[in-house]
């Protein structure tokens, strides 16, 4: 996902990690790069 300008006209490029909880419930966090570290860490 694009989100957040890089230069006049550009975008940044970002990250939204799924993350599935016990009771089936889902939710979605962001992040700037894609490393799972950030994922792992939630």
């Amino acid at each position: 996902m694009k989100a957040g300008r890089k230069a006049k006209g550009k975008m940044k490029q970002t990250y939204f990690w799924p993350i599935c909880g016990e009771d089936d419930e889902v939710t979605f966090t962001w992040s700037k790069g894609r490393r799972a570290q950030h994922a792992k860490e939630l």
